[in-house]
């Protein structure tokens, strides 16, 4: 019996010592809240890291004004899964920046010391567009549930503040030849609801195939023409041409719902 106990206890320790092993992996990432913005807007940059360092070497933000930071942070988390605990720590260290001038800016990487290495974290792109600021607010009820998307507003809306768009990756294939398509939504107007019934283009002359994707919840920014739109996918499609020649795709239309 001596034995056995021994032989356990040792199991134990081994099992333990990687299971500590696998959690000492660094993790160093960079995000950037929004990434696409008008001249004089502020936005975050956050950088996340998973160990306890002592601080971390920020690139020059030469490009933009910095209004304050760092910010620090941290949570933990205890997951039992399969009678496995895991613990997970993470770090946050936030930057408050502004954008002064037009143009596409890449923020290069951060670097932590960690263990005597140098580990470095992803470049950041921000996209600044030269305009006013545009502001941000949420859509309290409607079809799509809260969302990010642009203030509310009193003027009548045209058709240049709110259309949708159909993209496909190639506009040229063989008969059969795989196409892929997706319509998308661009607004700058608060929007509370899509029609429901909404069946998109017609595709006469392709067999077309629905793409499941999840339902529109929240907008992202996106330049188009040098103006930052709220966009969102409604649909996608896998397309296959059915005959040669040039094909039309006509044109359609949809119901938007708009708050003002």
């Amino acid at each position: 019996m001596e034995i056995m106990k021994r032989y356990v206890i040792w199991i134990l320790t081994v099992c333990f010592s990687i299971t500590g092993l696998k959690a000492q992996n660094i993790e160093f990432s960079a995000s950037a809240s929004p990434d696409v913005l008008n001249t004089g807007e502020q936005f975050r940059l956050v950088y996340d890291i998973n160990q306890n360092v002592s601080g971390i070497e920020i690139p020059e933000f030469s490009d933009f004004q910095l209004l304050g930071g760092p910010m620090t942070g941290s949570s933990t988390s205890i997951q039992f899964i399969n009678g496995k605990t895991t613990r997970s720590v993470q770090f946050t260290y936030t930057y408050y920046l502004r954008a002064t001038k037009p143009g596409s800016f890449t923020i290069p990487p951060a670097k932590v010391k960690y263990k005597g290495k140098t580990i470095e974290s992803n470049p950041v792109t921000i996209e600044v567009v030269q305009g006013g600021a545009t502001q941000q607010g949420q859509v309290p009820s409607g079809q799509n549930g809260n969302q990010h998307q642009p203030a509310n507003q009193t003027t009548p809306t045209s058709g240049k503040d709110l259309f949708v768009r159909l993209h496909v990756d190639k506009q040229s294939a063989y008969i059969g030849e795989q196409i892929v398509g997706w319509v998308k939504i661009y607004t700058k107007v608060p929007i509370s609801g899509i029609e429901q019934g909404y069946k998109g283009p017609e595709f006469t002359g392709f067999y077309k195939q629905q793409v499941d994707i999840p339902p529109l919840r929240s907008l992202e920014r996106e330049n188009v023409n040098g103006e930052i739109y709220y966009t969102g996918t409604l649909q996608k499609f896998i397309l296959y041409p059915q005959k040669s020649g040039e094909i039309t795709i006509e044109p359609f239309d949809m119901t938007v719902s708009v708050q003002q």
